[in-house]
């Protein structure tokens, strides 16, 4: 099967799905949360680069974490697990595909 994104696609995201959170705030203010099976954008904790990922959530944890299922497989793992201030939007549709 065939990803639906592939590297290069430009989309639209809306920022204030979930909520918003202001450079000078500790916390962020979540009007909503994510569920299983919405797909996510977030910034890779441990990356120095600006990289995001756009994937789908398939479990929640407790303490607001939640685990992504990885397209490609990243160091011989195929899920992730990031944290609810790691989300940053709600992909809305694809502007323009590269493939």
């Amino acid at each position: 099967m065939t990803p639906a994104l592939i590297s290069g696609d430009l989309i639209v995201a809306n920022q204030l799905a979930y909520g918003f959170k202001l450079t000078w705030m500790k916390t962020g203010y979540f009007v909503s949360e994510p569920q299983i099976h919405d797909v996510v954008v977030f910034k890779v904790q441990n990356n120095q680069a600006e990289d995001y990922q756009i994937q789908r959530i398939i479990e929640k944890l407790p303490e607001n974490k939640y685990i992504v299922n990885l397209d490609s497989v990243i160091s011989g793992n195929s899920k992730l697990i990031i944290h609810r201030d790691q989300i940053l939007s709600k992909p809305w549709f694809v502007v323009l595909s590269v493939g």
